[in-house]
């Protein structure tokens, strides 16, 4: 009998799965509202605020990058664990 994809063991992994493929959107959705008052609040420049959302961009898609490759060698399961 094969071993069951969802089965009771494996919902945290199910769970962990949407967190991860939610975190780019959910992230940025929550930080564009808030740069007026960030840039005020630290006292900086609205090019300097803006730069910050658009490193976290770049590195997130040269992670993709990095994790990618790993993960088709090693398998997803073992760069997820590496990850976390």
């Amino acid at each position: 009998m094969s071993k069951k994809v969802f089965a009771p063991g494996n919902r945290w992994l199910v769970a962990y799965l949407a967190f991860l493929s939610a975190f780019a959107p959910l992230s940025t959705d929550m930080y564009l509202p808030a740069l007026p008052h960030m840039t005020q609040a630290l006292q900086t420049t609205d090019a300097l605020s803006s730069l910050s959302i658009s490193c976290f961009l770049l590195l997130f898609g040269a992670s993709m990058l990095f994790w990618g490759p790993l993960s088709d060698k090693y398998g997803r399961k073992p760069v997820l664990y590496t990850g976390a």
